[in-house]
């Protein structure tokens, strides 16, 4: 995965943005204003680039440039809510709450423990694949 910034150009009769071929996968994870952000997974990123409109500004970052956006994007946000959605499927809020005066050897706290870091690590697994984490 290879992380790009481009500048979304808007003109009378067309939106410049970003191009791709077939085979490349190709994430927007948000837009601030005409600038967007963007994880691509390409087999030649040589040819990935030359098919990008000169216009667009197009900028390679790494992965700590574009961190914070990255934490903060749609995307990740979503995944965090449905890894929430899939605790909360097995404990309550008030549960959670329960669990923070319980022991650590509690066999209830360690059920609820091993549940909530099974979610997370699915949900982890998706942003790694995502391009949202590193592995």
């Amino acid at each position: 995965m290879k992380y790009y910034q481009l500048t979304r150009v808007i003109k009378e009769n067309e939106t410049l943005s970003i191009n791709q071929a077939d085979s490349d996968e190709v994430i927007l994870y948000d837009r601030l204003g005409d600038v967007e952000y963007y994880g691509v997974n390409s087999s030649d990123y040589t040819r990935f680039l030359a098919m990008q409109n000169p216009e667009c500004n197009i900028v390679e970052k790494q992965f700590a440039d574009i961190s914070d956006i990255l934490q903060n994007c749609p995307m990740n946000r979503h995944l965090n809510d449905l890894i929430s959605k899939r605790i909360r499927q097995q404990y309550t809020s008030n549960d959670e709450f329960k669990m923070l005066n319980l022991d650590k050897t509690d066999p209830e706290y360690i059920a609820y423990n091993t549940y909530r870091n099974m979610c997370r690590a699915e949900g982890r697994v998706v942003k790694i694949e995502k391009g949202l984490v590193l592995s």
